[in-house]
């Protein structure tokens, strides 16, 4: 159900868990400076937010999401490791309390309701990702669908198990790029998101300790790292999705938009050219 508060359809999980998570944090967050600061740069950092207790619950839950999962998890393809998704639409009282009580913070709904459009749709899923192999997470990417994320790190995270990283302003050129592309009639599963070899990308890599949380907009470049032998990365991350989300399904043949699309293809931007188009595992941060 995209483009509803999930505010409206969660009551009860929702104000079970509000404010539970703000004593616990490490530093007082203004929701406003931090909206600011992602509308300006695409992403920012609270570095070591949680404290020792709420991580080692956070942990515990995310081993029991995988070895135990109940009806609101969902296990998708993670070729990098393994994943599973809660979806949060889902969510009854009790179940995974420490993940719910961090995700469906009010302080995380405020910072999202300060940068994205009303009628979003706040945390619907979040996802827990174990990588282990060793290889590269991600390629240096935006998203298909137009989104704000919260990561955290449930392990010290750095160039050795794939910390995050992401090109500080680039959300601003690729959100008028998915803007311009969509309004000439482009399929979202055509959108050039992926940035080719040949791009200068300047990333900045967020190397922090366990309980670091990245909140960022989809639209910026950003990529998860290389996993060396022996090493892990755990992470949690939840989207927050801005409201009126084209599908990736294909124009249905024969339709107006698909004569449309065939007859008068978007035009893509010249600096555009040299990207390719990203499937499976690069659709996602």
């Amino acid at each position: 159900m995209e483009g509803k508060p999930l505010r409206r359809r969660l009551p009860n999980v929702a104000a079970s868990n509000r404010g539970q998570v703000t004593q616990l944090w490490r530093s007082a967050i203004d929701p406003r400076e931090v909206s600011q600061a992602i509308k300006a740069d695409g992403a920012v950092v609270l570095p070591e937010l949680l404290d020792s207790d709420l991580l080692s619950n956070l942990n515990a839950e995310f081993d029991d999401a995988f070895t135990n999962p109940s009806g609101c998890v969902s296990v998708g393809e993670h070729p990098p490791g393994k994943m599973v998704s809660i979806s949060t639409q889902q969510l009854v009282p009790g179940a995974f309390p420490a993940i719910a009580s961090v995700f469906l913070d009010s302080t995380f709904e405020a910072i999202a309701a300060e940068v994205l459009a009303t009628d979003f749709t706040f945390h619907d899923r979040i996802a827990l990702t174990h990588e282990f192999h060793p290889t590269a997470i991600t390629d240096i990417h935006f998203d298909m669908k137009k989104s704000l994320k919260c990561l955290l790190y449930l392990v010290d995270t750095d160039h050795t198990n794939g910390a995050f990283s992401f090109a500080t302003g680039t959300h601003i050129e690729n959100s008028r790029y998915r803007s311009s592309f969509l309004n000439q009639g482009g399929q979202l599963r055509d959108l050039l998101n992926v940035a080719a070899k040949t791009e200068s990308i300047p990333l900045h890599s967020i190397c922090a300790a366990a309980g670091t949380v990245i909140i960022f907009d989809t639209d910026v470049f950003h990529q998860g790292g290389t996993v060396e032998p022996g090493r892990e990365r755990r992470v949690m991350r939840a989207r927050s999705l801005y409201p009126g989300q084209p599908t990736c399904h294909r124009h249905k043949w024969g339709s107006r938009a698909w004569w449309r699309y065939k007859m008068s293809p978007p035009k893509t931007p010249a600096g555009y050219r040299a990207r390719r188009c990203s499937r499976g595992r690069s659709r996602a941060a």
